[in-house]
């Protein structure tokens, strides 16, 4: 089970030892129901138990500057 720690003040949250600017949301994942964090680096939802981002990456050439990585959290290799 992965660890998820909210620090409010500094708006950030830790996930299995990763830190990132962010927070919990309200917001379920469609998948398996788990709170979605808000990843402010990138503007975008994602779910930390699937690994998945909550959309589809948008396909709008004003955003391509802002490319987000395949999976919102690095892979880790057991």
């Amino acid at each position: 089970m992965m660890r998820i720690k909210q620090d409010r003040a500094r708006q950030v949250v830790e996930i299995g030892g990763i830190e990132l600017s962010g927070w919990i949301t309200k917001k379920r994942c469609v998948k398996c129901g788990d709170f979605l964090i808000y990843h402010e680096q990138y503007d975008e939802d994602f779910c930390p138990k699937c690994n998945e981002w909550a959309e589809p990456e948008s396909t709008d050439p004003g955003w391509a500057d802002f490319k987000r990585p395949v999976r919102p959290l690095p892979e880790t290799k057991t």
